[in-house]
Formats: structure tokens, C-alpha cells, sequence
């Protein structure tokens, strides 16, 4: 039983609950409920804040993804536009037509694939437009006459000279709203052929996808308009109105729209009345490249609603809390002096329960723990720890002292280790050491040991870890350190570790060769080390801010190949690439990687040598030389420029080559060009002919090369004006043809000559006399020189 002391201290340890008054609770209780009614008026102004921030918020990703997919829909239609334009069968098609229009009609492929378009790609109608504006196709006889937006769409077109989207307009041939688009046509030489026009009805697609809402409301809707002069016009079908599209505008002097706000350059979120004359929050975005913008709106009335069903909320969770605090109140007051007595009883049981809980606890430990007695150090207590452990029986383990499981202690160190404990100077002592097991195995153990008093004996209080693991974690440790020591001293590239204050504390051999300072000269210094030059790659002095060290510390990132050079002590220049990265292990530092590429800028500096030597022997050549990059003229040097008559550069960089080259060669070149791309090999040198700037037409021998850079593959063409040596060759054919018939005329009359004297020999022969002409003199005519005549 207990004594009234006992209770008198049980009864201190009740909560403090349970010994105050019941005013005092009450009034609590009380100012508890009108400050949970202030916060829940307080929470209530603010959620409904949130409300509407977040309904803005909404709106603009609502607006900003309409105007993405207006975007895409956009360009998905421009680059149908210039993919057709550009289709090979346009441009050789209507470049065949154009050449005899009024007895050539249209390629039946053309027409095929018109058609083609129009019900695959799903386009409302197809055109195709001449250049002075007359209708191609489909046939103006069977078409009516082209609108003023499609004719102002083609004007733009044709200045831009690239493909242009319309704006919305009703269509009087479609009889519907219709949005066009319109590509230039051109022939392979860059001349301009025609005009392709897309018409796309906005029905299909974009007004659907404008009208989509992505969340159940009652009244949001998306709206699409523009400044229309002094109004605003809606482009769209609206949910709200029968009013078709392009049909509703409002005068600019509504300024309580939000339309009229947007396109007065009103931006962020707005406030207004739409045009129905209600209350509404919206947000508007700008759709680029058009006159267009996105409007995303909610009534006002409808995000209301929200802030309402949430005061009713916050209503009922008021009244059930003051309900639930009345009931707490009954509670306590019924009930306070049964829960005393109660508590009474339940503070003994508790502490009973800690008790036995500590003896479990201890038992169960997974390390051994020993209460040894501190006169003769037997045993008094032993948890399953060290009996799992020690693999000895828990009696056995009572008869048994410190000293038996510790080979390498004898009991004068034991006691030796001791003696701070009894002496007072420490209140724990801590050591490592053996444990042997009953098989005689061993393991090393750290020792925890604190001396007190347990029922008025002295004892020790033994609590033993195995450090099987940790031990071999530190050996593991030192292994990693020793390959880190290894890898760090053995790196083929510089490593420099600083610590706190850019302290270097470590460097590797291969920093000593590259700075050529020894590692004794380097450690205990700060980096840089205001006695080393450090220049930049043009050779001016480098600023401590701009070396990656600096940069690494100042962002506190990993900054890499930071190029600088290094001036030595023997005045040569040693060119590095540094990194550097923070280290935030144990003090903030750093690590330096210097990378020696000394022998690669020398082979760069002697590339630069070499890209000069060529610019040089490029811009004095005789010959010219251009550079020809996607069918149009990137580089020509000055031979060049004076080669097509031109008096700078300027007039014919960017040019089409076919435009200088006489249009007899231009099958010929496209055939080479093909080859070059195709095979990355040059071509052979030919003979072609030029027409310069001012008409003239020069005879040139062309060698021409593929190449790729950067930018590319380009082929570089080299041409030699041969026009005044083929003059020459020509007048000296005609001389070699006048010379020839001069010989052929004179020795035609020696032979005859000859003729006639054999004749008259064979005369005088037969008439018997002698022959008039020796035959020596026959004989003599026939030089080399008159046989080869003669058998020519």
C-alpha cells in the first residue's frame, strides 16, 4: 500500500488540467471560440483572395495555351504553304506553262495534285494566281473574281517574298468565313512564277478549339479579336451570344471592356464587362505575328459562388468546433474529479510499466551490457546481447568476471583503466579492446564503463559495441585513401586542392612540371600567388575575377576551360586550360585541374598561319574564285569581282550562280553540282561561258571543289578567263588553214611540172629519140617532203 507521501507525489505529477479551477478552463474555452470565429473570418477574406488569384492565374494558362496552339496551327499551315510552293512539280510545271500560255494548258499532274490537296490536307480551296494577279487555276472562266483580301494577301507576299497569312473574311464565293494563305512560286533560276493560295475554313478546326473549354463552368469562354479602326471586332462564335463571327463589335469608347482595355495596351489581369454587359475577370494575350488577341474571361458572379460555398464551409466547421468545445466543457466539469482519482492509480501503473520497460530494453539490446560488481568485478547482470555474443550461458556468465572475456587485459590494466572512475576525475571511461567467445574466437569491442551506486552496492555499468564493422570500414577507408593518393599523385593533368582562405594544401607532380615550382615552393601559398603572371590568350595581364577559380567561388559552381598562359620563372609561357570546382566537404575549398595545352596552341597559332597564308593567296590570286553555299554566292575575291564586271563585291555576293553563267551550261552545272553533292568529290576542269555584269559574254575554264565548314557543305569554284586565248587560238587556226592551202596550191603545181616531163620523155621514147630529162631529175623531186605532199 502506499504512504501519503507517495500519494502527495503521485498526486504533483497529475497534469496541470486537472488541479485548476473550472473558471479559468471556461474562460479559455470561451476566447478560443471568438478567436477561431476571427480566423475564420480572417481565413475567409484571404481564400477568397486566393479565389480569384488563382481563377487569373487559370485564365492566363487557359489564354497563353490558346495562343500556343493558334501558334502551331499557324505554322503547320505556312509550312504546308511553302512546302507545296516549293514542290519541284510547281515550279517545272507552271515554269512549262508559262512559256506558252495561250496554247499549253495546265500539266494534268498539276490539276491532279491540286485536287489533291484540296481533299487529302483537307484546305476549303486551292488557287493558283499569275503574277500580274490573274487566276491560273482553277480556271478564271469557271472561278469567281479574286477578293481584295486575296489580292492585298499577295501583295504581301510578293514584297516579303516568303509565305503570309491572311486575316479572317467572308468568303462571297464560299458563302462562309475563310482564312488564306500565300506562297510565292519559283523557278529553279529564282524567277518569280505565280502564287500558290491556300484557303482554310476556320469552322473545321480553329473555332472549335478556340470554343474549347478545358474545366466544367458555367460561364467562362475564350475570345479571339482585333482592332477594327474605332471598335473591336469578335472573330470567333461567342457562347453568349447568337451573334455570328465578325458580325459583334463594340465601339473603342466602352473602356470597361476587356477587349477594348487589351487593345488599348492594357496588360495583366482584368476587370470589366463583356459584351453582354456583365461582370467578368479576364486575362488577354497577344498572338504573335498576327493583329489578334486571346481573351479568356469567367464571370464575376460565378467565382463568387466558390467563395460563398466556402464561407458556408467555414460556417459549419465554427459550429460543430463551439458545439465540440460546449461538449469538451460538460466533459471536464462532469467528470474532473472522477479522472483525479484515476490518474492517481494510473501513475503508479506507469511507472511500474518504465520500470519493466528499461529491463527490456536492456535485454534486448543488440549490444552487450554488464553490471559487474566493483569490488571482485563478478557479474550481476547480463542482457541477451552479450550471451548471443559471447556464446555462453547466462549462468555461466554470472560466475565469470571482465577479465575472462578479455585475453589482452590483465587485472592490474583493468584496474589501471579503472581508477579515473573511482578516483571522480572522469564520469565515463572508454577504451577498445578484445572479446573472446566460449570458441575462442576473438573481436574487437569499444568499452563504455560508468561506475554508481545500485542499492547501496558500488557496481559498474558495462555497455560494450562490436566494431567488427567499423574496423573494417577504416581499413576500407585507408585502402580508398591510398588509391586516391595513388590516382591524385599518378593524374597526367595538374591537381591543386586549396583549402579555407584558398590555402593550397595539396598538389600533384604533375603541377611541379607544368609551373616548374616545386611542391615545398607551392603548399602553405594562396591562389594565385600574388608573385605568379597569369596572362590572357592575347597576352595582356589576366584579372584574378576572370581565372576559373575566381568564378568557381563567386557562383559556386563547376566552372571548365577557362584558357590562360602561365609566364615561368624563366620567362617562358606555359598555356593552360583550367577548371575548377567548390569542394564542400569539410571546409569550404577547392579543386584546380590544369590542363598543359602549350603544344595545342602552337598548333593553332600555326593554323591561323596557315588560313592566312591562304586568305592571301585567296585575295591576290589572278584567277576567280567563289564560294557557292545553298545556290548562292558567300565569298569572291577581287579577281572575281573584276571578272563579272563588277565594281564591288557587294553586287554580287548572294547572287544565284545561274545568273552569271550563260543559261547554254546551266543542264551542265546542275548535273555537276548533283555529282558533287552526291559523290563529295571535285569535278573536272571544263570550258563554260560567263555573262558579266554589264552583258558582256567571256569564255572561262571552271574547276570546281566540294568542301564542308562549320556552316555546312559549300563547293568553292575557280574560274580562268581564257576568252583572249581563244581569240588567238582561233586566228591562229586560220592562219594554220591559209598556210595549208598556200602548200597545197604550190606543190600541186611542182607535180604537175613533173607530170609533164615524164610525158615528154616517153614521147621523145617512142618516137625514138632520146629522153629530154634525166632521170636524176625526176628522182630528185621526190623529197620526203614532196612524198608526204603526195600522199597527202
Amino acid at each position: 500500500m502506499q504512504s501519503k507521501s507517495q500519494v502527495s507525489k503521485d498526486f504533483k505529477r497529475l497534469p496541470l488540467w486537472s488541479r485548476i479551477p473550472v473558471k479559468v478552463p471556461l474562460a479559455i474555452l470561451t476566447g478560443a471560440i471568438l478567436l477561431v470565429a476571427v480566423g475564420s473570418f480572417l481565413l475567409f477574406k484571404n481564400e477568397e483572395k486566393k479565389i480569384v488569384q488563382e481563377n487569373y492565374s487559370n485564365l492566363h494558362y487557359i489564354a497563353q495555351f490558346k495562343v500556343q496552339q493558334i501558334t502551331q496551327w499557324r505554322n503547320e499551315r505556312i509550312s504546308d504553304t511553302i512546302f507545296f510552293s516549293s514542290s519541284p512539280l510547281f515550279q517545272e510545271s507552271l515554269e512549262t506553262w508559262s512559256k506558252n500560255q495561250n496554247n499549253n494548258p495546265l500539266p494534268q499532274a498539276l490539276i491532279d495534285r491540286m485536287r489533291l490537296v484540296r481533299s487529302i490536307y483537307g484546305y476549303e480551296a486551292a488557287l493558283i494566281v499569275a503574277e500580274n494577279g490573274t487566276l491560273i487555276y482553277p480556271d478564271s472562266s469557271q472561278a469567281p473574281a479574286l477578293s481584295p483580301e486575296t489580292l492585298r494577301l499577295l501583295r504581301e507576299s510578293k514584297s516579303s517574298g516568303s509565305a503570309q497569312m491572311g486575316d479572317f473574311f467572308f468568303s462571297q464565293s464560299a458563302q462562309k468565313i475563310v482564312i488564306e494563305f500565300a506562297a510565292p512560286i519559283e523557278s529553279l533560276a529564282g524567277t518569280a512564277l505565280g502564287y500558290l493560295v491556300l484557303q482554310v475554313d476556320p469552322q473545321t478546326f480553329l473555332y472549335p478549339m478556340i470554343q474549347a473549354w478545358p474545366t466544367n463552368s458555367e460561364s467562362a469562354e475564350t475570345l479571339l479579336i482585333r482592332r477594327d479602326g474605332d471598335s473591336v471586332l469578335y472573330l470567333n462564335a461567342l457562347r453568349h451570344s447568337d451573334a455570328n463571327p465578325l458580325t459583334l463589335s463594340l465601339p473603342i469608347t466602352e473602356v470597361n471592356v476587356p477587349a477594348i482595355q487589351v487593345v488599348t495596351g492594357q496588360s495583366g489581369p482584368l476587370r470589366g464587362h463583356d459584351y453582354r454587359a456583365v461582370e467578368v475577370y479576364a486575362q488577354a494575350l497577344p498572338v504573335p505575328n498576327t493583329s489578334w488577341y486571346m481573351i479568356s474571361k469567367v464571370d464575376v458572379r460565378e467565382v463568387r459562388r466558390e467563395s460563398i460555398r466556402m464561407l458556408i464551409g467555414l460556417l459549419a466547421i465554427d459550429g460543430f468546433a463551439a458545439l465540440i468545445a460546449i461538449l469538451v466543457a460538460a466533459y471536464f466539469v462532469s467528470f474532473r474529479q472522477k479522472s483525479l482519482l484515476q490518474k492517481l492509480l494510473y501513475v503508479e501503473r506507469e511507472a511500474q510499466m518504465d520500470r519493466n520497460l528499461l529491463s527490456e530494453t536492456l535485454s534486448a539490446s543488440l549490444d552487450e551490457i554488464y553490471l559487474f560488481d566493483a569490488t571482485n568485478y563478478r557479474f550481476r547482470f547480463v542482457n541477451e546481447g552479450a550471451i548471443k555474443n559471447l556464446g555462453y550461458t547466462r549462468d555461466q556468465l554470472l560466475y565469470m568476471t571482465p577479465l575472462d572475456i578479455k585475453p589482452l587485459l590483465g587485472e592490474r590494466d583493468f584496474a589501471r583503466l579503472l581508477l579515473p572512475l573511482e578516483d571522480g576525475k572522469q564520469s565515463i571511461a572508454i577504451f577498445e579492446t578484445v572479446h573472446q567467445r566460449s570458441d575462442h574466437s576473438q573481436y574487437p569491442v569499444e568499452v563504455h564503463i560508468q561506475l554508481f551506486n545500485y542499492g547501496g552496492d558500488r557496481v559498474y555499468l558495462a555497455v560494450i559495441q562490436d566494431i567488427t564493422e567499423r574496423t573494417l570500414a577504416a581499413e576500407r577507408i585507408k585502402e580508398s585513401y591510398e588509391k586516391y593518393r595513388l590516382l591524385f599523385q599518378s593524374f597526367p593533368l595538374g591537381l591543386m586542392v586549396t583549402g579555407s582562405e584558398q590555402i593550397l594544401i595539396e598538389v600533384n607532380p604533375e603541377v611541379e612540371r607544368i609551373l616548374a615550382i616545386p611542391a615545398a615552393s607551392i603548399l602553405g601559398h594562396t591562389y594565385p600567388d600574388n608573385n605568379w603572371k597569369f596572362i590572357r590568350p592575347n597576352g595582356e595581364p589576366m584579372p584574378v575575377e576572370e581565372m576559373a577559380s575566381s568564378q568557381a567561388i563567386a557562383e559556386s559552381r563547376w566552372v571548365q576551360n577557362v584558357e590562360m598562359g602561365f609566364v615561368r620563372n624563366g620567362g617562358d609561357t606555359v598555356w593552360l586550360r583550367v577548371s575548377a570546382v567548390p569542394l564542400h566537404i569539410k571546409e569550404d575549398g577547392l579543386l584546380i585541374i590544369l590542363e598543359d595545352i602549350t603544344s595545342q596552341v602552337q598548333i593553332k597559332k600555326e593554323l591561323l598561319h596557315s588560313q592566312e597564308r591562304y586568305r592571301y593567296l585567296v585575295e591576290y590570286s589572278p584567277d576567280a574564285l567563289f564560294v557557292n553555299r545553298d545556290s548562292r554566292i558567300e565569298f569572291i575575291n577581287p579577281a572575281g569581282v573584276e571578272l563579272f564586271g563588277a565594281k564591288s563585291a557587294e553586287e554580287i555576293l548572294g547572287m544565284n550562280p545561274y545568273k552569271i553563267f550563260h543559261p547554254d551550261y546551266h543542264d551542265h552545272m546542275h548535273e555537276r553540282i548533283k555529282q558533287m553533292v552526291e559523290d563529295k568529290l571535285p569535278v573536272p576542269l571544263i570550258h563554260e561561258q560567263i555573262i558579266r555584269l554589264d552583258g558582256a559574254i567571256r569564255d572561262v575554264e571552271v574547276a570546281a571543289t566540294p568542301f564542308t565548314d562549320e556552316k555546312g557543305m559549300a563547293i568553292q569554284v575557280i574560274l580562268r578567263d581564257v576568252t583572249e586565248r581563244k581569240l588567238a587560238e582561233e586566228r591562229l587556226q586560220a592562219q594554220l588553214l591559209e598556210l595549208r592551202r598556200w602548200q597545197e596550191a604550190t606543190l600541186g603545181r611542182e607535180m604537175r611540172i613533173l607530170e609533164l616531163k615524164r610525158e615528154v620523155n616517153n614521147c621523145l621514147r617512142e618516137s625514138g629519140f632520146s629522153e629530154r630529162y634525166l632521170q636524176d631529175d625526176l628522182e630528185s623531186a621526190n623529197t620526203p617532203a614532196q612524198k608526204s605532199a603526195r600522199d597527202e
